[in-house]
This record gives structure tokens, C-alpha cells and sequence, in this order.
């Protein structure tokens, strides 16, 4: 069996990170021996998915067939099961796309339609075949570009509903970009020191890496520059964190450093119609961080969405999330607010 570096490095997450006691690859159902758990309601939620988004965001995401079929003939890339403390359990589903050079299904529509296909599904299988246990079906890709990102996390939040109306315990989410990077990639990293199973490809691989210190196994900090030629050569895309955005980081620990941005001032990164007006931007610039919250809250998200570093900035006293959501069409409003941050304080 082929097992890609994208699907070891979700089981070697599931494992190491999430806890899961039980990780399989390539899952897919037993089609002649297992029965499919509360089959009406699953039909009837693939139905109302596939009108859902057919009549209201004009996607054709499903062929004709019949629904159980489409259940029986799921596969999930990587499923994780967890025991937790309480005896209860958790299920894990997680689907990857390893596309560097960004998220590419097929043209535009057909990624989308192939995407919530693959939630649509994955979300009956696990209620379909784990009953009663609660299930979180993941889409992880590194680079998925902004466009894409807001209709994919507006289309699953339309899952979510249809999910949560039905009273079924299973949700779907996004990771991607710099969440990818941060709350994925680099915790496995961390971990990598510490495990001994050579069977971990892409755990393996971080190893050699880390035994000619190519990689550290400490966590990146924000706003670390990257070489000039390498930014400048991202900033047309519209990714989080690339780019534009690994500048605007950098420009803000320096604006930090300099003690350019006073208390007033941040107040007003604070205000989302300031940040609106200021930076063509839909989210607060930055959002507080409540040190008495534990990190599984992830002050992060909106709506279940990152939408900003998952690393807080120190000002002053405070701790704040610098907002990730940055194209090109940001970088003009942010030089023109960064250079009279600069004024300002001369």
C-alpha cells in the first residue's frame, strides 16, 4: 500500500498529538458485512446537502446514485479513534490534499464541489458505521488560496447546521495555511525528538533533518523574516501567512520593538470597522488574548475558523492575535498605516 507524506504526517499527528490510540490509514468500510447505522436519516442528510447546495450556492457536488451507496463506497484518508479519560470516545476523520502549490482538485468549482463532497461523505460514514460517537472530519491542505478558504468554510458552516439540526454528534472543519503549519506540521515537529518507531515516514524524515540540524524542533517564531527574493516572489498570492502576510508580521514586531503602536492605537486594531476603513480588511487587526482560557479553546478561531496567528503578540502588558487573513490587496492600506505609525512617533 502507497502511503503519501501527507497521510504519515496525519497519522503520525493523530498518534502523537491528538492521543489516538487507534490510527488507520486508507479506512474504508466493510461493503457486504456492515450494516449502515440510522440509514434514513443519512439519506435524507445527503439530500438535503445535495439540494442545499445545488439550489442556494449553485454547486453540483454529488452524481446520481443511490445515497447508501455512496456511504458504503466512502474512504477516508487517515481515521483515528481516542479514548478519553472519562471512557468516552472520539473519532477522528481526516482527508488531506498535500498540494504545495496550492489546493487543485480540477478547476475552481470542481475543487470546491469534490471537497464538500468528500465532508458530505465522510461525515455519514462516521455516524454511519461509529454510531453515537462523537466525530470531527477534518480537510487539511497546506496552501489553500483565500478565495477558496472563505467558500469552503462558509459551505461547511451550511454542513455544520444541517448537522447540528439533525442532533448527529459529528462536525467537519478546515485546517489550512498557517493553521496547517502551526497546530500540524510544527507539533509533530516538537514531538519528533522523542519517538522511537522508525514505521513513521514523515516522522523518519523530520529525524534525519533534525540529526543534521536542518531542523530545530523548536517552534518558528512570528514575524521571522524570509529571505527578500522568496517574499517578494509569494506576494500576488492571497494565502494567510504567505506573502504579504509573513510581511505584515515582521512590519508589526518591528512597529512592537519600536514602541510605535500606543494603547489608543490599539484599541482601534481592535474596532473591526477601523480595521475595515483602514485596511480593506473583514477582521479586527488584532483580537485579545484571555491568558486565563486554556489553549483548547483556540482564541484564534472565528466561528470555528483561524483567522488569526495562533501565536499571540506581547504588547505592553497585554497579549494579543494578530489577524492572518492577507493578499496582495492589503499591502498598500498597511505600508500607508505602517509608515505614519512611524511619523507619528518620531
Amino acid at each position: 500500500m502507497k502511503v503519501e507524506a501527507g497521510e504519515s504526517l496525519i497519522f503520525s499527528w493523530l498518534r502523537h498529538v491528538m492521543g489516538c490510540q487507534i490510527v488507520q490509514l486508507n479506512w474504508k468500510p466493510s461493503v457486504e458485512r456492515w450494516g449502515v447505522h440510522d440509514g434514513d436519516a443519512l439519506v435524507s442528510f445527503i439530500e438535503e446537502m445535495d439540494a442545499h447546495f445545488r439550489e442556494r450556492r449553485s454547486r453540483e457536488i454529488f452524481n446520481k446514485g443511490d445515497p447508501t451507496q455512496l456511504i458504503r463506497q466512502g474512504e477516508i484518508d487517515v481515521l483515528g479513534l481516542r479514548r478519553e479519560g472519562d471512557g468516552g470516545l472520539r473519532l477522528y476523520a481526516v482527508d488531506i490534499a498535500n498540494h504545495i502549490d496550492g489546493l487543485n482538485l480540477g478547476k475552481k468549482d470542481r475543487t470546491i464541489a469534490r471537497v464538500l463532497k468528500k465532508m458530505v461523505r465522510s461525515a455519514a460514514s462516521c455516524h454511519g458505521f461509529f454510531p453515537g460517537i462523537p466525530a470531527e472530519v477534518l480537510f487539511a491542505s497546506p496552501k489553500v488560496n483565500l478565495e477558496k478558504q472563505e467558500v469552503l468554510e462558509e459551505c461547511f458552516a451550511d454542513i455544520n447546521e444541517s448537522l447540528e439540526s439533525r442532533s448527529l454528534p459529528v462536525r467537519v472543519r478546515l485546517v489550512c495555511n498557517e493553521e496547517f503549519g502551526t497546530d500540524i506540521v510544527q507539533t509533530v515537529v516538537d514531538c519528533a525528538p522523542s519517538i522511537k518507531d522508525t514505521s513513521e515516514l514523515f516522522l523518519r524524515s523530520v529525524q534525519l533533518c533534525q540529526s543534521f540540524g536542518i531542523i530545530s524542533g523548536q517552534r518558528a517564531q512570528p514575524g521571522r523574516a524570509r529571505p527578500r527574493a522568496a517574499a517578494e516572489a509569494t506576494d500576488e498570492t492571497t494565502d494567510q501567512g504567505d506573502g504579504v502576510g509573513a510581511y505584515i508580521q515582521e512590519q508589526v514586531q518591528r512597529l512592537i520593538g519600536l514602541g510605535r503602536i500606543p494603547q489608543d492605537e490599539i484599541g482601534r486594531l481592535l474596532d473591526r470597522n477601523y480595521t475595515s476603513r483602514t485596511f480593506k480588511q473583514s477582521y479586527a487587526f488584532l483580537k485579545w488574548h484571555d491568558p486565563n482560557l486554556p489553549r483548547s479553546e483556540k482564541q484564534h478561531h472565528v466561528n470555528g475558523a483561524g483567522r488569526y496567528y495562533s501565536r499571540p503578540l506581547r504588547i505592553g502588558d497585554q497579549h494579543y492575535y494578530l489577524c492572518s487573513q492577507w493578499g496582495a490587496k492589503h499591502r498598500v492600506p498597511f505600508d500607508t498605516w505602517a509608515e505614519a505609525r512611524m511619523r507619528d512617533g518620531a
